[in-house]
């Protein structure tokens, strides 16, 4: 079984991602690809990556890398994909990759609950 599951919202407005269990610079660079391949595929510019189930468990260097590398080297569109990535109110593991990816210049904004996401996002369910 995967760890995260990849849908399609029903107006086609987002791509959602909901990731369980332990994530690591491997299975975020897979999701993470998968994702705005999807979104590509269906005309798509906004991702929800729900990890409110999950937890970052990499390294500092590994959170840096995924970032300055594994992220970098995607397709030029992925620089246009809004993303709000959803995270469980007591939890701070994320933080770190949410200021990287500000830092490279990326449009991403970690929210607490799905309408801060959905309002960040500018869409309705």
């Amino acid at each position: 079984m995967s760890n995260y599951v990849i849908t399609v919202s029903g107006h086609k407005q987002y791509v959602l991602t909901k990731v369980y269990g332990d994530v690591t610079r491997g299975l975020a660079r897979q999701f993470i690809i998968e994702s705005h391949e999807l979104a590509v595929k269906n005309g798509i510019d906004k991702l929800i990556f729900d990890l409110r189930e999950a937890v970052n468990v990499e390294s500092p260097v590994g959170n840096f890398d995924l970032v300055n590398h594994d992220i970098t080297e995607m397709p030029a569109s992925y620089r246009l994909i809004k993303v709000a990535t959803l995270v469980a109110p007591d939890d701070h593991s994320h933080d770190f990759i949410e200021t990287l990816v500000i830092n490279r210049g990326h449009n991403n904004r970690q929210c607490r609950s799905m309408q801060e996401a959905l309002d960040f996002l500018e869409v309705e369910e």
